[in-house]
């Protein structure tokens, strides 16, 4: 059957929404709820419209998600040109919908970031809510992740520069903890561009931040990192922002000790510790971070007791905050101090803290950090004399940051599982 002609039999609501989902970003991989969203529907007459249209053959079941239910996609062509005057206007309502829903996964798993502006125009259809779950909120974002690219690209050719750039602000969580570093730098490359062009200051200052804690750790992008973080630093300074340019401040040790400089970490480190408040939350916080920043550089540098040191105080100074509200960072500080103890000879304590570290990111469902630990496990057994032990971490590890598509990882650690094949022989 022609399919202009076929189109042309559905009843007009029928037609009506085809033409709407058509503006949705292609592919339209959608739930009813996200159908809801972007047309003018109700999501009860939504709902039996998908229905009627499924049994009529113009839209196919693709798909079932835990946490947003059946997915369809468009079956007729001619839906595409039905209402092309509509599309500005279902982009705008589908964005403030998934806009709404990143924004409470997102909430959940950092709770200590602060939104940027947002002003939903369409609300009929309630978003998401995690219910304080981090569970369902990692499962939603990451659900929803390979619609990403399709969702800001509408946001670009339809001028949704706000919508596009708190889309961007909200992914982070789940780019940052289960994907590698160059695609999550990609990604905030466009939200930057998208801030650029909506042109807020806040979110110029984010996005140039959020791209650095991305390029820092990609080969060969630690340069870049260090000017992001100069230019976010500038523009907290210029907004008389002080604590914000002190954060940044030490952004650009973190970039220093990624790129291997770690006396110029240390160095920057030990200026800033003074200078932060104890009594505010960000300073809190931004102590913490500092802290196993320090650890980690004097790892690097072969001071282990000054590590131990720097990463015992931070668990004892901020159990209460890593323990409620940051468990992230108790992980990565239970697993620098699991690897200083390594470094220092104590395997029994660098176990345990290691082996508490992984049950943490098991639990927070960080993929990337699960492969860290492994491999830290390996070159701990490695130097305790366990070359069995060692052997089956690092393939462990190994096989984790492929499954992620971590090639510099795997390339780090493939030359240790080679030497011990080749010992073995």
């Amino acid at each position: 059957m022609n399919d202009e002609h076929f189109f042309s039999e559905l009843p007009a609501s029928g037609q009506r929404l085809l033409g709407h989902l058509a503006h949705l970003p292609a592919p339209f991989d959608g739930s009813t709820a996200d159908a809801a969203a972007g047309t003018a529907f109700s999501p009860l007459d939504t709902d039996r419209l998908i229905n009627e249209l499924t049994l009529q053959g113009a839209l196919e079941v693709v798909g079932v998600d835990p946490e947003r239910g059946r997915l369809y996609t468009i079956l007729t062509d001619a839906a595409r040109t039905h209402d092309p005057a509509a599309a500005g206007r279902v982009v705008a309502r589908y964005l403030d919908y998934t806009v709404a829903c990143a924004h409470a996964a997102s909430t959940v798993l950092t709770p200590h970031r602060t939104g940027l502006d947002y002003t939903a125009r369409h609300g009929s259809v309630p978003p998401f809510d995690p219910e304080g779950s981090t569970d369902r909120a990692t499962a939603w974002l990451l659900a929803t992740l390979p619609a990403l690219s399709a969702a800001l690209d509408a946001a670009e050719h339809h001028g949704e520069h706000q919508a596009g750039t708190n889309l961007v602000y909200c992914y982070f969580p789940a780019l940052h903890r289960t994907r590698p570093r160059a695609e999550g730098a990609a990604v905030f490359r466009r939200g930057l561009a998208l801030a650029e062009a909506w042109g807020n200051p806040q979110a110029i200052l984010s996005m140039h931040a959020t791209l650095a804690t991305f390029l820092r750790n990609v080969p060969g992008g630690t340069d870049e990192a260090i000017c992001h973080n100069t230019i976010a630093m500038e523009l907290a300074t210029a907004a008389g922002d002080h604590r914000a340019a002190i954060r940044h401040r030490r952004s650009i040790a973190a970039c220093h000790n990624a790129a291997e400089n770690h006396e110029a970490a240390v160095k920057a480190l030990d200026e800033l510790l003074p200078q932060y408040d104890l009594t505010t939350p960000e300073d809190r916080r931004d102590h913490m971070l500092a802290l196993i920043l320090l650890g980690s550089s004097h790892s690097s540098l072969g001071n282990y007791p000054v590590a131990i040191r720097h990463l015992t105080q931070c668990l004892d100074t901020h159990e209460t905050l890593l323990r409620d509200e940051d468990p992230l960072n108790q992980g990565r500080a239970r697993a620098y101090l699991g690897q200083a103890y390594g470094l220092n000879g104590q395997y029994t304590a660098s176990l345990v803290e290691l082996d508490r570290a992984g049950l943490l990111f098991r639990d927070l469902g960080v993929p990337l950090w699960i492969a860290h630990t492994l491999e830290m496990l390996g070159s701990a057994a490695g130097r305790a004399g366990h070359t069995d032990a060692e052997q089956d971490y690092l393939t462990r590890a190994h096989a984790a940051y492929g499954r992620l598509g971590a090639l510099a990882d795997m390339e780090r650690v493939a030359p240790h599982l080679t030497e011990r094949r080749h010992d073995a022989s």
